[in-house]
């Protein structure tokens, strides 16, 4: 297959375990799974979208690639089409972490079914690794991606793998990824850089009588302090 996947797509990829079942929620023109089939990564894939326009674009790109004989596509709302057993590989991407929580939690013995997930929440990262404690996987594999002046993380987490842990709390660990922190990965350090003076401009915009949002920003930059100390240290938490 000669179609180029975006950099973002091409880490989500790399971090698909070949051999396995591919199901890719919120597919779009199912360019992920046609470059996983194309490439023998994957035998089969399902892709599910919520929208008929792109499902209608993905069916005609499989039958373009000549890979239509190994993909089957459905209109879902997250796994709703989807019957357990049918893949082993989760992949759900480009799309807000609270709506991917939602779908890992709305039917967990579906989401407890797949062999891995692979997960690229667009904003609240947080929210995807916080729902991965609830369910039966622990993280594996990270990785941030800057594509087009935005950071994406990439979290892969196996069934029954016991949690990564940075040692420095749930709430950083959540927000930032135990494993992007301990292996105090540069594109998360760019990621900082970007960000605290982010929060500190809305932190000095935010009226003073207005506490409890002035302290949510605080802490954030709380945060980033700690991981920066972290990073310098050199140490093992």
């Amino acid at each position: 297959m000669n179609r180029q996947l975006s950099e973002r797509l091409l880490v989500i990829a790399s971090l698909v375990t070949p051999g396995l079942r591919l199901a890719d929620v919120g597919c779009d023109h199912g360019l992920l799974s046609l470059y996983l089939l194309g490439n023998q990564t994957v035998p089969y894939a399902i892709g599910m979208d919520l929208r008929e326009g792109p499902l209608s674009r993905a069916q005609e790109n499989a039958v373009r690639e000549h890979l239509g004989d190994r993909i089957v596509f459905r209109l879902s709302d997250g796994l709703d089409a989807y019957e357990a057993g049918e893949a082993d590989s989760l992949v759900i991407a480009g799309m807000g972490g609270q709506m991917m929580a939602d779908i890992l939690l709305r039917e967990p013995e579906k989401t407890a079914s797949f062999q891995e997930l692979i997960l690229e929440p667009q904003k609240d990262p947080d929210r995807v690794r916080a729902a991965l404690r609830r369910l039966p996987f622990g993280i594996t594999a990270e990785r941030m991606v800057k594509e087009q002046g935005k950071y994406y993380p990439v979290i892969r987490a196996a069934r029954s793998a016991p949690m990564a842990t940075s040692g420095l709390g749930e709430r950083i660990d959540d927000y930032y990824g135990p494993i992007l922190l301990k292996n105090r990965d540069g594109v998360l350090k760019a990621f900082l850089d970007f960000r605290e003076p982010a929060l500190r401009r809305i932190l000095d915009g935010l009226a003073a009588e207005n506490a409890g949002k002035r302290r949510q920003f605080e802490q954030a930059l709380e945060d980033i302090e700690t991981i920066r100390r972290y990073f310098s240290c050199g140490c093992q938490s």
